[in-house]
C-alpha cells in the first residue's frame, strides 16, 4: 500500500451500500449493517478508500462520549486487504484524532477468540483491562481493551 493509493475521509450517506456489503464480509451473521445505519451521522465515522481500485477497503467508527473516554466501536478492513497497512492507517487516524482532545483513555471491546485483533490492538498499546461475559449477540465474551494516550 503506497500512501498516494489511499485516502482516509469522513463518510458520507452515499458510502452506506458499500459499507453494508463490506461489513457483510468482515463480520458475517453480525448486526453491523444496522450499528452502520444508525450511525452515519456520527462525527468520528472514517473511511479507508483505495483509489487505484477505486474502492472502501475498511472504515472506523468512534466516539467520545465523555470528557474522559473515547470509545473505538468497530474497526473493519474487507479480509482480502487485511495485514497490508489500512488497519494501522485506520487506528492510527484515531489516535491521532483523540490525541487532539483532552482524552486521555481509549477503549475498545474485541471477541475473546478473535487473537489476530487482538495483538493488533497490543501493537498499538491497548492492554486487556477485563472479560465481558456474554458481551455479544452470540453470547460471546469480550474482552475490554484500554489505552492511555
Amino acid at each position: 500500500m503506497e500512501e498516494k493509493e489511499i485516502s482516509i475521509r469522513r463518510v458520507n450517506i452515499n458510502d452506506f451500500d458499500k459499507l453494508t456489503e463490506l461489513s457483510e464480509k468482515c463480520f458475517p451473521g453480525d448486526e453491523v449493517p444496522l450499528i452502520i445505519k444508525s450511525l452515519i451521522d456520527i462525527e468520528h465515522f472514517y473511511v479507508i478508500e483505495n483509489h487505484l481500485l477505486d474502492k472502501i477497503i475498511g472504515f472506523v467508527i468512534f466516539g467520545i462520549f465523555s470528557i474522559k473516554t473515547a470509545h473505538l466501536m468497530i474497526l473493519a478492513v474487507h479480509p482480502e486487504y487485511q495485514r497490508k497497512g489500512y488497519g494501522s492507517a485506520l487506528l492510527e487516524k484515531t489516535i491521532e484524532t483523540v490525541k487532539l482532545s483532552p482524552i486521555k483513555l481509549i477503549r475498545l471491546e474485541v471477541k475473546t477468540t478473535n487473537l489476530p485483533a487482538i495483538k493488533f490492538y497490543e501493537k498499538y498499546g491497548f492492554k486487556i483491562a477485563t472479560t465481558i461475559k456474554n458481551y455479544y449477540e452470540d453470547n460471546s465474551d469480550a474482552f475490554l481493551m484500554l489505552k492511555q494516550i
